[in-house]
């Protein structure tokens, strides 16, 4: 059960440097034209992923995700919050 919560904080710690990183260097000037306003094209939903697992599951697996019947609880009801969006 650790190993699973560990996993998604390190997950959303990975976004997070992407974002960080490297999706706001694309608003750099010194961008080169061909990158200009390729963001979504490249990065996708980078930034609603990141929302979704920072906000919602990484919370959900903090709180109940102790248990085999936790953290699937935490899938099935996240899931539906997901596609409630």
């Amino acid at each position: 059960m650790a190993e699973v919560r560990q996993t998604e904080k390190t997950y959303v710690q990975n976004l997070d440097d992407c974002i960080k990183l490297y999706l706001n260097e694309m608003k750099s000037p010194a961008l080169p034209e061909a990158l200009k306003g390729k963001e979504t094209t490249i990065f996708g939903n980078l930034p609603a992923l990141f929302a979704f697992h920072s906000d919602i599951f990484l919370k959900a697996l903090e709180k109940d995700g102790t248990t085999v019947e936790g953290i699937g609880k935490c899938f099935i009801d996240c899931v539906r919050v997901y596609y409630a969006l």
